[in-house]
């Protein structure tokens, strides 16, 4: 019985001595147990999340105003490939400057495309396409004004399909034109569509009438068969000399052309 007894309080004591083992074990870890206290698990916080683009936006700082050196200049600039007035010519082409386009004025339509001249020309070529309507001739506008970016397309076209000196036979180099001036445009039979931009229009109504008629209204051919500059007869583009400012534009062309 006293083995019995001495076992029963032996067994107790080796019973709370474990349980306090485990209990300082637990502290050591961390979890903070107490004898005889209930366990609460340790709140676990969110892993952050990334936010998405509306966040982002709304959280964004608002812009501040940009330093205005850094801004684009407003005033307008000649194109870089302007030449100057005194420029030597270029595979048979003369320099010419761009016209002001605001000068400009609208003579007709080819498509949808809108043609426009200078002024005074623009004010002739009206006078001489009544006149050849007068005389049951339809004269038209195919291309009057080109600016320098459109004769570029142009011309790049025209190199890659014939080859620098192929293509200005036929297109002027950008800033090379007479397009530029607003005095130049390339005309075409309203009877005879499909001459259009060809020798064989030099058989048509339009080109026989202007033939003897345009010089009355100030225009000439700009590019006749074996012209010095090289360029191929085109009997579709005339140019306007009848005032002193075409006279000017044009008068190395006429002297040397």
């Amino acid at each position: 019985m006293r083995i019995l007894s001495w076992l029963r309080s032996h067994a107790l004591l080796i019973v709370a001595l474990t349980s306090f083992s485990w209990v300082v074990a637990l502290n050591h870890s961390g979890l903070h147990l107490s004898v005889g206290a209930s366990v609460e698990p340790t709140p676990i916080s969110p892993l952050p999340t990334r936010p998405n683009s509306a966040q982002l936006l709304l959280k964004s700082p608002t812009p501040s105003t940009p330093d205005s050196s850094l801004l684009p200049d407003p005033r307008p600039r000649l194109p870089l490939n302007t030449p100057s007035p005194k420029a030597s010519p270029k595979l048979g082409h003369f320099p010419y400057p761009q016209a002001e386009l605001n000068t400009l004025v609208a003579i007709g339509k080819y498509g949808g495309r809108v043609e426009k001249l200078a002024p005074e020309a623009a004010i002739a070529w009206q006078q001489m396409v009544s006149a050849a309507k007068a005389n049951k001739v339809s004269i038209v506008p195919i291309s009057g004004f080109r600016s320098i970016d459109e004769q570029a397309m142009l011309f790049r076209d025209r190199v890659r399909r014939r080859g620098l000196e192929g293509a200005a036979r036929s297109v002027a180099p950008p800033g090379y034109s007479e397009h530029h001036t607003g005095y130049a445009i390339d005309v075409g039979d309203g009877r005879a569509p499909y001459l259009d931009i060809s020798q064989a229009f030099a058989r048509s109504s339009a080109s026989r009438w202007m033939s003897k008629n345009a010089k009355k209204f100030g225009f000439e051919l700009s590019f006749r068969p074996n012209n010095a500059q090289r360029v191929i007869y085109e009997p579709w583009h005339w140019r306007f000399v009848g005032s002193e400012q075409a006279l000017r534009l044009f008068a190395t062309a006429r002297e040397r052309g």
